[in-house]
């Protein structure tokens, strides 16, 4: 080509750029999900190149922890570091809720907060007790909240959320057996707390039923009888709507058994409620970018 040739060539060239990627900022969720699991049910052995926190509440199950089985009573949350062989067992009568977050995480926090990166795994396991056990799921939901949420900088709030569970987690090094967590305040009195306290009880049966939306919205018609005047106050909470919530949940739930299990697609459309795998398939790629076995091979990285 000539040197005319390529001047002329340069700015269309230019213009063919691709647009730049976006880089949220560290630390960054990479999935995250509240799952009910199943009786009998559980997660094959397995590592991966995020960390992991993970919080098995409502009922006793088997965990696998840096590789050895641990018996692991309700309310009990673990970090799982990167590469560490992990996973979870089921007895017929275990039914454990799992919240679940992968991340990556920056360098500087990690040498701030040591704890994060313990090399013995037994410093990397806790009993949440009340109260601390509910302020602490307040802080998960609000970084779900975030991280689903279209708000100006959602990105910068979640990672600040995470930030904030994280340093929590590190500090509760000093107290093996709890985890000193802030409160979160609710705004206004007594009735306002109480619808507080309501909303994040809606936002925790959406949670639990997400993958079955015809069963949901049952659940929702027998124990929030309140449901329409309780959805705008769960918007200001949250920052998006129940049905929004919902949406969301199916796609994270989508995104952690597909980091987390071998289970085919179709399993998992099933499990995160659609109804036909080629519209789960779809809605993905609209959504992350890339099909679910692209995001499966890639090991989440680079997905929205």
């Amino acid at each position: 080509m000539s040197p005319d040739r390529r001047r002329s060539a340069g700015p269309a060239a230019a213009k063919r750029q691709p647009a730049p990627v976006r880089k949220d900022p560290l630390p960054r969720v990479v999935s995250l999900n509240v799952t009910p699991s199943r009786p009998g049910d559980g997660c094959h052995r397995h590592r991966h190149a995020y960390d992991e926190l993970c919080l098995f509440t409502g009922s006793a199950c088997t965990a696998i922890h840096a590789g050895v089985e641990l018996t692991v009573r309700p309310d009990t949350l673990f970090l799982f570091r990167r590469g560490e062989e992990h996973g979870y067992i089921n007895a017929p009568g275990d039914q454990p809720t799992l919240w679940v977050v992968h991340y990556e995480v920056d360098e500087a926090l990690l040498d701030e907060c040591p704890a994060l990166q313990a090399a013995d795994p037994a410093k990397r396991v806790w009993t949440l007790l009340d109260p601390v056990l509910g302020r602490w799921q307040e802080l998960f939901r609000r970084l779900v909240a975030e991280h689903h949420g279209q708000r100006p900088g959602a990105a910068s709030a979640a990672s600040a959320w995470l930030r904030l569970l994280l340093v929590a987690v590190a500090r509760g090094h000093e107290h093996p057996d709890r985890i000193p967590v802030a409160t979160v305040p609710s705004r206004g009195g007594g009735e306002q707390a109480a619808a507080d306290a309501e909303a994040a009880r809606l936002f925790d049966l959406i949670q639990q039923h997400h993958g079955n939306p015809a069963r949901l919205v049952g659940v929702l018609h027998r124990q929030v009888p309140n449901y329409d005047a309780l959805r705008h106050r769960f918007r200001r909470i949250y920052g998006l709507t129940p049905a929004e919530l919902v949406r969301r949940n199916r796609l994270m739930q989508a995104k952690h058994l597909l980091l987390e299990t071998d289970l085919s697609i179709a399993a998992i459309a099933e499990r995160a409620g659609y109804a036909r795998s080629h519209e789960f398939t779809r809605h993905f790629r609209s959504e992350v970018g890339t099909t679910p076995t692209g995001f499966r091979d890639l090991g989440g990285r680079g997905s929205g």
